[in-house]
């Protein structure tokens, strides 16, 4: 891969004698996912293979650098890398340890969206010795950090030098910021990290981190960077007295003098416990003598100045044993006879003390001897009390026992009384019951007649309303045969005539009376579109002229081709009802009209014309009520609405019918569907309605189908219209409102045998209608409609 001349990050790694960790180092920086990236590699004298795998690597990828030098420390190694790089930040990598695969880019881009001139990240550490990884938490304590992201170190003065540890390789840091601030690795064979680290800390203005581990340190590495200390002991200590006068070169140092102070007692500690003799001797003597002077910390530690959970661990290292008048008084001061107080109440004669005892002994006695005897008075009277007191309580229990003596008596008087009682009781029961018998058997008896009754006056309904049609037949225009031509055609509907200039959606509806007219109809030869009846040249074909249909400007009179029956024919608009429709009207009378608003106009212009129904009223022919889910179905309504009309139906028929949790659909689909996709949509809205318990809607192209097919529905009409509804609401379950808020209500309640209302039925006398449409068809094309028994 190509070296950029502008990259990202530079990430310097310092190998010295690394051969064995140094191909897994390399392959985890080269395989980042953020590639603009260059590597420099600084061989710090290597005396092993370190070198020659550092050319092999280079000689792969161009993005790695090759700087060697003599033997002078990471620290050294470091500041050459910086001095080459020209990446926007900083990464330092130990030679035996692994980044992870999005370290790189998760840690600049975090620094570039908070400003920040540095970005800490956890770490883990892997041990060569036992093959574990461990997460190691306490490298970055998120407990101390500021609630903001990014925050200044003047946020987390009281514990800066503890919230990360002093490893370069866990950060991230922008370069252009510490060549300004002039930072750089003090030339020493260990813990020249720490001074860098903690020196960019204090100094930087903006500081963010990642809670995500982003690195791995390996441990238990004898020949490693970080496990150098025995060969050159001191070099923690410069390092701190470096820092210190770093500080206090800032200014900063009264700010950050506490956090410097626990640091230094908490490092200098950890390097006592790791190294290994004489070195350690050697340092704890240093310490002991010298360590608070050089170190800056006397004061604090005069003070007070530092967490108190050190206070074993700074007598420890600084010989520091009590205080002493707000002084320390250290192992130095006892030998030159300087002595504190406790030190002399412990240094008193033996005689001093044993007459101080006797003293005291004899004067607690007498004090003892005393109270003992105030006791004893006190408790004499307190028993004197008592006995009183129970004496009071024996009388008053004597006295309560007699009145419960008492009340027993009068309580098994009251038993007999109650036994009494009881015993008539059971007597009147019994008569009570006997009685009741014989009225339910009577009522049993008058049940049954009911019964009978109402079966008969059902058969004498049924007789009248087939009297009743065959009267309408009669009075009704008679429909006389008419003449069949080759082919059957099919109304479909285009929506394209000046009714419809703004109509976005195809209403079911009209396809659903198309197949009403269908189910008669033994085959089709062509479906002829409603605003083209005018126009079409096809095959000559027989015609149900059901629904409204005269919507085009022009059209006067049907095509030439189509011979048309009239039947559960509406006008809309009789505006538009030229003399020359009227003519072709006259022509193929009788007509049969959908509503009686239809009627009435045919007839005051000599029309023949008479009241059929809408043709969706035999639809039952072919389709029936499947009885219900239990659920109901409202189509084009909204049940849950806060209007007068749908406060009515929770009101009356909430405690029956599930009104809360109901199904929805609509009659209305886009115009983009075929002629196809909506026929087969309306047979899927027929089946819907065939699957309620009950059908509750504002579009009579719905409810006249579910009546139709026996399902029980209630129209609801908010403002009632005499073209549309005249005639065609009579036959159907209806809430009407009116223009002065009144609800009229006209539903037929189904009862149980005990006269309960149990539900909603439809009324029948639709189908008086129903018989003359079929008989109409079977009289006009007698032998081509499909008849059902």
């Amino acid at each position: 891969m190509h070296s950029s001349l502008n990259p990202d990050v530079s990430v310097i790694i310092a190998v010295y004698n690394a051969d064995r960790f140094l191909r897994p180092c390399l392959d985890s920086v080269l395989a980042q996912t953020l590639v603009n990236l260059e590597v420099i590699c600084v061989d710090d004298g290597s005396t092993d293979k370190s070198l020659a795998i550092l050319e092999e690597y280079a000689a792969r990828d161009a993005r790695i650098q090759i700087i060697r030098q003599e033997n002078a420390g990471a620290g050294a190694a470091r500041n050459a890398g910086m001095g080459k790089a020209r990446g926007d930040y900083l990464s330092f990598l130990d030679a035996d340890d692994i980044f992870h695969p999005d370290m790189l880019r998760r840690a600049c881009e975090q620094a570039k969206r908070t400003a920040s001139d540095l970005c800490i990240f956890r770490t883990r550490q892997y041990s060569e010795r036992t093959g574990r990884k461990t997460a190691a938490s306490w490298t970055l304590k998120s407990h101390l950090l500021p609630d903001c992201q990014p925050f200044a170190p003047e946020d987390a003065a009281a514990s800066l030098f503890q919230i990360c540890m002093g490893w370069a390789w866990d950060k991230v840091f922008r370069t252009e910021w510490i060549r300004r601030e002039g930072i750089a690795f003090p030339p020493l064979r260990n813990s020249e990290d720490m001074y860098f680290v903690f020196t960019a800390l204090f100094k930087a203005e903006r500081i963010c981190w990642l809670d995500d581990i982003l690195v791995t340190q390996r441990i238990d590495v004898g020949n490693s960077l970080s496990n150098s200390r025995n060969k050159a002991p001191f070099c923690f200590y410069d390092c701190l007295i470096l820092l210190r006068e770093a500080l206090e070169r800032s200014e900063r140092w009264p700010l950050y003098a506490a956090s410097y102070t626990d640091w230094v007692i908490e490092f200098a500690s950890w390097n006592l416990k790791t190294l290994d003799e004489p070195a350690r001797s050697e340092v704890r003597q240093r310490l002991r003598r010298d360590g608070m002077r050089e170190l800056g910390i006397v004061q604090q530690i005069r003070n007070g100045e530092y967490d108190r959970k050190w206070e074993s661990t700074v007598a420890d290292i600084f010989g520091i044993s009590a205080a002493r008048n707000g002084k320390v008084c250290t192992t130095k001061d006892r030998k030159n006879g300087k002595r504190n107080w406790l030190e002399r109440i412990y240094s008193m004669r033996y005689d001093g003390w044993m007459k101080i005892v006797r003293v005291m002994g004899f004067r607690f006695r007498l004090i003892r001897k005393k109270r003992l005897i105030a006791d004893w008075n006190g408790i004499n009277d307190r028993l004197a009390e008592m006995q009183n007191r129970m004496d009071a309580l024996q009388a008053s229990a004597e006295e309560r026992e007699e009145k419960l003596l008492g009340r027993i008596n009068l309580l098994e008087e009251d038993q007999k009384v109650a036994s009494e009682h009881s015993r008539l009781i059971d007597i009147q029961l019994s008569e009570v019951g006997t009685r009741a018998e014989k009225q339910e058997r009577e009522i049993g008896r008058q049940h049954a007649t009911i019964c009978e009754e109402q079966e008969r006056m059902q058969s004498e309904a049924g007789k009248f309303r087939a009297e009743i049609n065959l009267l309408y037949k009669q009075i009704a225009y008679p429909e006389r045969a008419r003449e069949q031509r080759e082919g059957w055609a099919l109304m479909s509907y285009n929506y394209t005539g000046e009714d419809y200039y703004d109509c976005d959606c195809v209403n079911l509806g009209d396809y659903i009376q198309s197949l009403a007219a269908r189910q008669y109809l033994s085959r089709i030869d062509t479906y002829i579109p409603r605003d083209e009846i005018a126009y079409y040249a096809g095959l000559p074909v027989n015609m149900i002229m059901n629904g409204w249909w005269w919507v085009c400007p022009g059209v006067h009179e049907l095509s030439a081709c189509i011979n048309p029956l009239f039947i559960a024919y509406h006008v809309n608009n009789p505006c538009k009802l030229t003399p020359s429709m009227l003519g072709y009207l006259k022509r193929n009378e009788p007509v049969g009209c959908r509503d009686l608003s239809t009627q009435k106009i045919l007839l005051e212009h000599g029309i023949k014309a008479y009241f059929s129904g809408c043709m969706t009223l035999t639809l039952g022919r072919s389709r029936q009520w499947a009885g219900g889910n239990g659920r109901v179905l409202c189509c084009d309504f909204d049940i849950a609405a806060d209007t007068p009309i749908a406060r009515c139906l929770r009101e009356e028929w909430g405690h029956i019918y599930n009104l809360r949790d109901v199904d929805i659909c609509t009659q209305l689909t886009t115009l983009e569907t075929s002629q196809d996709e909506r026929f087969q949509a309306a047979e899927q809205l027929l089946e819907t309605y065939r699957q309620a318990a009950l059908v509750i809607t504002s579009r009579i192209h719905c409810a006249l189908p579910c009546l139709g097919m026996g399902i029980p529905v209630i129209l609801v009409i908010s403002q009632y219209d005499h073209l549309r509804f005249d005639g065609l609401v009579d036959l159907l379950n209806r809430l009407i409102q009116h223009e002065d808020g009144r609800i009229e209500s006209h539903i037929c309640r189904k009862l149980d045998q005990g006269g309960s209302v149990v539900g909603i039925r439809n009324p029948e006398d639709y189908r008086t209608y129903r018989d003359l449409l079929e008989d109409k068809l079977h009289t006009a094309w007698p032998g081509s409609m499909i008849r059902f028994d």
